[in-house]
């Protein structure tokens, strides 16, 4: 789907979504080399997250980047979760929005 749209925010959501939830099938099915794999993991949303970042126009990046840290909240990720809004914070300070999506991660982590 993110070959047929590039430039659909959507589609780049989704295919994070589906990322995590390979990575989370993994995670319960605990093979010997899970290790090996949550890395592999991490190292595939990191390609995927910067070739959206390079393929999105620049007012789509807040969209992406605020969704992607909700699903590591909703994936109960929480420190990579606060990470990301941390960081998304930083760099919109005048988001406001997004002070609510991060205390609302933190509520319903709980």
């Amino acid at each position: 789907m993110v070959k047929k749209f590039p430039k659909s925010a959507k589609a780049w959501i989704e295919y994070l979504k589906q990322i995590i939830l390979q990575q989370r099938g993994a995670k319960e099915s605990k093979t010997a080399d899970s290790s090996l794999k949550e890395e592999e993991f991490e190292a595939e949303r990191k390609k995927v997250l910067t070739k959206a970042m390079q393929v999105l126009p620049q007012k789509k990046h807040l969209k992406v980047l605020s969704h992607y840290a909700r699903l590591e909240y909703s994936f109960g990720e929480l420190e990579k979760a606060r990470t990301s809004f941390d960081s998304i914070v930083s760099n919109f300070p005048k988001r406001y929005i997004l002070y609510f999506f991060n205390f609302d991660g933190e509520i319903c982590a709980f």
